[in-house]
């Protein structure tokens, strides 16, 4: 079992230039992965996290990402993430992601967390995807009493549904 829980994480800044994938991220908050353990993520507190790269790159950003294993996330705010990345990928490789769980396990419970204030400002127009709270799971997944507010995209993206560039909350099954 891995527990992270009643930590602050503020006031982080990076220049990166890196194109990546989700558990490579440019600017993390909290990240856990694990295949086979429980992890729970409560009562953290993660703001102000600033890409502020002035070129054209790939980045991601997470307020949390958790991959694998059975998680609980419960009772976090994550508010105030900025980039300026320009990544065209979607789902769990989206360039703006509050909180993200990737898991193939049964059961994944995700309650009372506050997400708000993400921005994604691209340096040129972009087909860029912003998720307030994503999950990829398998079913019987819990997912109530979050609060996702404030999202802002200056995306060029055409897609829609659980692919449109701005998206408050999205299930997709894995």
């Amino acid at each position: 079992t891995t527990i992270v829980s009643n930590n602050t994480i503020e006031n982080l800044k990076t220049f990166s230039t890196s194109a990546s994938v989700q558990t490579l991220a440019s600017l993390v908050g909290i990240g856990v992965s694990s295949f086979s353990n429980s992890q729970t993520i409560s009562g953290n507190t993660i703001r102000n996290l600033i890409d502020s790269n002035t070129s054209v790159y790939s980045g991601i950003a997470h307020g949390i990402f958790a991959s694998g294993g059975l998680n609980t996330i419960t009772n976090n705010t994550i508010d105030g993430i900025y980039t300026r990345s320009s990544g065209a990928s979607t789902t769990t490789s989206a360039a703006m992601q509050g909180l993200t769980v990737s898991s193939n396990t049964t059961g994944q419970v995700i309650t009372g967390n506050t997400i708000r204030n993400l921005s994604i400002m691209p340096i040129v127009p972009a087909s860029t995807q912003t998720y307030g709270l994503y999950v990829s799971s398998a079913a019987g997944v819990t997912v109530n009493d979050n609060i996702i507010s404030n999202l802002n995209s200056n995306s060029s993206s055409t897609n829609t549904l659980i692919n449109s560039s701005l998206i408050g909350l999205a299930y997709g099954a894995s």
